[in-house]
């Protein structure tokens, strides 16, 4: 269990991004955004649910890969503020 009282399967909702990733023009800074699209994914991660799959370090929650063609093998540690625990 983690310090947060979330545990490993637990689901969660994503309920909030970092502005930043919320302008469309985000991953279009630079060849390496380009490459990562990390704005599209946290986006398409917003209001949907996933399972914890461990933690980092840091205790962000690592929500494993998200399954569809565009960010296969994609992962992202979400901070608290961003999500809630699903009911």
């Amino acid at each position: 269990m983690s310090r947060r009282g979330l545990k490993i399967g637990d689901r969660v909702r994503i309920v909030g991004i970092p502005a930043d990733l919320k302008d469309p023009n985000y991953d279009l800074k630079d060849a390496d955004h380009r490459k990562m699209r990390t704005a599209e994914l946290f986006q398409f991660c917003l209001d949907r649910e996933f399972t914890i799959q461990g933690f980092e370090r840091y205790g962000h929650a690592e929500l494993g890969s998200v399954k569809i063609l565009a960010f296969e093998g994609s992962s992202a540690g979400i901070k608290r503020s961003g999500w809630n625990r699903s009911s």
